[in-house]
């Protein structure tokens, strides 16, 4: 019978001991998975914190050089306004149409993505069409975008891609604007870093999309009827159609209205 309890004790101490090494395994995975937790949002709560750590002076070097590319953009739709105008005229006023003036219409629907043939059927609403597209973009919402998006153009992604609209151009597939005929690489993947030559050529796609794609179709109709009754929009008026846009989370949005709300921009 001893001889029988000897053989025998082992095993069930064996078995213990298992047991003892199943529970502590168990217990330092889950101390691993809290650990991770806190390290996870620690490097949340850094972020944020760096974000409250850009100073004044940079938020205002920041903007200006975001305003004076957006003014620049700007200044060129005001005279694609005129050019519109002008050809608009011409064109009703001839009992032909002028192979050059023709052209010209057909870039500037190309540029802003009026996906029709000139039609002498449609025309006036394709004009009109292409009027409240051809619109300028206030600069001070491209500042917000491009500060929410970029961490006031100090984010590594952005320096790097020369891109200060990674979210709105991760999800809307944005390409840079290019001259007919010219190479670009394959960036629809969304997978794949949107690149730039320069950060103008960031901004001048973003003010695009603006006035392009259809997300943003709410931001231009309120635009246009500013326009109708000959008044001037304010960012503070206007940003809240951004929210149809559906890019930004609520707590980015709030971000993004209280960069606005900054008498520095």
């Amino acid at each position: 019978m001893n001889h029988l309890h000897r053989h025998i004790s082992p095993k069930i101490e064996n078995k213990d001991l298992s047991v003892r090494t199943s529970l502590l395994l168990t217990l330092t995975c889950l101390l691993l998975l809290m650990l991770k937790g806190n390290v996870l949002n620690t490097k949340i709560d850094l972020r944020d914190e760096q974000l409250e750590q850009v100073s004044q002076q940079q938020k205002a070097i920041f903007s200006k050089a975001v305003k004076l590319e957006a003014t620049k953009i700007n200044r060129k739709i005001k005279y694609q306004q005129a050019l519109l105008e002008k050809l608009n005229q011409r064109l009703a006023n001839q009992s032909f149409h002028s192979n050059s003036d023709l052209k010209k219409l057909r870039r500037l629907y190309q540029e802003y993505h009026v996906n029709v043939k000139i039609s002498a059927e449609n025309y006036d609403s394709e004009i009109e069409q292409l009027r409240q597209r051809m619109l300028t973009v206030d600069s001070s919402i491209v500042v917000a975008m491009a500060a929410l998006e970029s961490n006031w153009g100090r984010s590594k992604k952005a320096l790097y891609t020369n891109n200060y609209f990674l979210k709105t151009c991760l999800l809307l597939d944005c390409q840079p604007l290019v001259k007919q005929g010219q190479k670009v690489d394959n960036l629809s993947d969304s997978r794949k870093l949107h690149r730039f030559n320069d950060f103008s050529e960031s901004i001048k796609t973003l003010i695009n999309l603006i006035n392009t794609h259809e997300r943003f179709q709410v931001f231009r109709n309120t635009r246009a009827g500013f326009q109708r009754r000959a008044k001037i929009y304010t960012p503070q008026q206007i940003i809240g159609t951004l929210k149809y846009a559906s890019i930004y989370t609520e707590k980015e949005f709030q971000a993004l209205e209280k960069i606005i709300a900054d008498g520095s921009l």
